[in-house]
């Protein structure tokens, strides 16, 4: 219940009107559907070697986007990560 499965992007308008926030969490080929359509980005980068392809696609047109936020912090147990919010430049 309050979960709706979404097929494709242009699905995910219909639902919760004009403020609403998607987050999508998913794969490179989830994000790159998406990518076009997004306003804002919340990176985060975990300082940690894993083995196997846990990197989202990088930023195509970074020139379009400003950072409203950066943060360096520490989990409790000890990892370090970042986080960075950023924020699509409009085009005119």
């Amino acid at each position: 219940e309050g979960v709706n499965l979404i097929t494709n992007p242009y699905d995910s308008f219909s639902f919760g009107g004009r403020d609403h926030k998607l987050f999508i969490i998913g794969g490179k080929q989830i994000y790159d559907l998406y990518m076009p359509f997004a306003t804002e980005i919340i990176k985060t980068v975990v300082m940690l070697y894993i083995d196997g392809d846990i990197e989202a696609p990088a930023i195509k047109d970074p020139e379009r986007w400003g950072v409203k936020a950066h943060q360096q912090l520490t989990s409790s147990n000890g990892i370090q990560f970042s986080t960075t919010s950023l924020i699509r430049k409009p085009i005119f």
